[in-house]
């Protein structure tokens, strides 16, 4: 499971997120080795574009790798150039390319 607990404006297209990752049922006992992902909808003007983090280029993709066994508490920023305005961020908890959960908040 993955829980966005907050996601909130820090000031400068900055925005700070707080997620809560857990494992259920009958893996919970096993180490969880991924990442996750954040996929943010942007209103730019009367252009709604989809963002993702960590972009294909990010030189910070590694704050975004996670393992866990039962549960993990994350928090973190990313930033959306611009005059960017989010709509909705989707959390993803992502395995071997694969989405194994994922929930969105709208803001």
């Amino acid at each position: 499971q993955v829980r966005p607990r907050l996601v909130e404006p820090a000031g400068g297209g900055q925005y700070r997120y707080s997620l809560l990752l857990a494992q259920t049922g009958e893996k919970k006992d096993k180490e969880f080795n991924g990442a996750i992902q954040l996929v943010a909808i942007v209103q730019r003007g009367k252009e709604t574009v989809m963002m993702q983090f960590p972009a294909a280029d990010d030189p910070a993709t590694d704050q975004f790798r996670v393992s866990f066994r039962h549960f993990r508490r994350l928090e973190g920023t990313f930033k959306v150039a611009g005059d960017g305005r989010i709509q909705r961020v989707e959390a993803r908890l992502v395995q071997d390319g694969v989405v194994k959960a994922s929930q969105s908040v709208s803001l």
